[in-house]
């Protein structure tokens, strides 16, 4: 893709978020929203979802961003990787920030146990989904270097593939859970792949990503 095309393709990524944002801040919950949810949470298993509730552990609470995010870049600093390390601290960190920033603009009700089973809550906003965001920018960030910059590294690639694992089965988890709505999680995708790319252009624009 060149760079025209990127650049287009942010601004009508950005439209798009704006514009689900907007949305999520006049409706509590799209009809769509609910039968989706529904049809996800028809899975009755208790193991199932003692999955979904592991899948998003590594994003519950303040100490997942901070103790798992400094050990990465820690890592990629005691590995010579300076450049890296500010990316991931730039888009973990930025992440949170507009998320943060986000849930207060939009102030999108939680989906009630009246609608669908909640076995997580919380007082948070729910437009955007923070796991959602944090999951892409910060997993989807130790994905895309073990794929493009440290992919000769055997354990790079195993972190990659289970950064990528997270990624996309994380949305899936905060639905079945009841903590978010699907276009809750749509938003955090949106989101966090826009932010991701801008870290990654920010941190390495002078060479070929």
């Amino acid at each position: 893709m060149t760079p025209e095309l990127k650049r287009k393709a942010s601004v009508l990524g950005i439209l798009a978020f704006g514009a689900l944002a907007w949305a999520a801040h006049e409706n509590a919950y799209f009809s769509w929203d609910l039968r989706l949810s529904l049809a996800i949470q028809s899975v009755e298993s208790e193991t199932f979802r003692q999955w979904m509730a592991w899948v998003s552990l590594p994003g519950n609470g303040p100490w997942a961003y901070l103790v798992i995010c400094s050990f990465a870049i820690s890592w990629l600093l005691g590995s010579g990787r300076k450049r890296e390390a500010a990316a991931c601290g730039l888009s973990s960190g930025g992440g949170w920030l507009f998320t943060w920033a986000v849930k207060l603009l939009v102030a999108r009700p939680r989906p009630a146990s009246d609608l669908v089973a909640v076995y997580v809550t919380t007082v948070q906003s729910s437009f955007p989904s923070g796991h959602v965001v944090h999951y892409v920018t910060f997993y989807g960030f130790l994905l895309w270097i073990g794929m493009t910059r440290i992919h000769r590294n055997p354990i790079w690639l195993g972190i990659a593939g289970l950064a990528g694992v997270l990624v996309g089965l994380i949305g899936l988890s905060r639905v079945y859970l009841g903590a978010h709505w699907p276009s809750d999680v749509a938003g955090g995708y949106l989101m966090g792949y826009l932010w991701l790319q801008t870290s990654v252009r920010i941190c390495f624009r002078d060479q070929s990503t």
